[in-house]
């Protein structure tokens, strides 16, 4: 195999149309020295060969178990670096990307020094948290960068259900970047390691952000690549009875490890006397 320089992972579990879907964008994209990884992380189907027969310019990995959001990713992310990738892109599998979204990603990423970074993500046109009139579909934003309240242990996304006018155009430092889709340079994989896998799902992207910048890296929001996300669909959509208990359980690993000691005492009273 040759070497390719971007290395794109994308992790499938009983998501199959959507992985389509998204390789069905990927394809109408610029995608030269990039190698593109489909993990399945144990589908209850044979979803690997459907991919493999309809796109065989991605490379499918098949696991024999169900390894997690983090154990998935790092299944391939160890894959891209014995191919020899210089740096990663972790992507969801239910987003849609436009055709410059990898160049402008990897580019901007360079051009700006960012160790770790995410682009502009907008909601899935039709699939807004919120109802949002026809006109303004497509252009309501998801992530326009991370900011962290340490006193609370809330991750928020900036600008999420904003309609974007141009607000969050400028590229520049943020406190995390989204695993929906981040950048990562290879040198953090032999400083910090990998997705830490106690994180099942959820704030395993933030857990990585946290430890790289303890480690000096810089972490970057990038608004000149964009990409559209249909929030939450592998555990049936954001507020849903799947995600909530995966997003208190993994709040408070990542609490207990990187928030302050007033912070922690306070979540820990809120996990268990609530």
């Amino acid at each position: 195999m040759s070497q390719a320089k971007i290395a794109l992972i994308i992790l499938n579990w009983n998501g199959l149309k959507d992985t389509l879907e998204c390789l069905s964008s990927l394809s109408k994209s610029d995608r030269q020295d990039t190698i593109v990884y489909v993990v399945d992380n144990h589908s209850s189907q044979d979803e690997a060969a459907v991919i493999a027969g309809l796109h065989p310019w991605v490379k499918v990995i098949r696991n024999s178990a169900n390894l997690g959001f983090s154990g998935g990713n790092n299944v391939g992310i160890k894959a891209a670096l014995k191919d020899h990738a210089q740096s990663v892109i972790l992507l969801n599998n239910d987003t849609q990307v436009a055709p410059d979204t990898l160049a402008k990603l990897v580019a901007a990423s360079i051009k700006y020094h960012f160790d770790i970074a995410s682009p502009k993500i907008y909601f899935y046109k039709g699939r807004e948290f919120h109802p949002v009139p026809a006109p303004e579909q497509g252009k309501i934003i998801w992530y326009a960068g991370g900011i962290m309240d340490w006193a609370n242990v809330i991750a928020t996304h900036r600008g999420v259900n904003e309609f974007d006018h141009g607000q969050y155009d400028r590229a520049e430092a943020t406190d995390f970047a989204t695993g929906c889709c981040m950048f990562i340079a290879k040198q953090l994989f032999a400083r910090i390691g990998f997705l830490d896998e106690a994180f099942t799902a959820y704030y395993e992207d933030n857990d990585f952000c946290q430890r790289a910048h303890r480690a000096g890296f810089k972490i970057g929001y990038l608004p000149q690549s964009h990409l559209w996300h249909r929030n939450a669909s592998a555990t049936g959509g954001s507020g849903s009875i799947a995600q909530n208990p995966l997003i208190k359980k993994s709040r408070l690993t990542f609490a207990l490890r990187h928030a302050p000691p007033r912070a922690k005492i306070a979540l820990l009273r809120e996990h268990f006397f609530s």
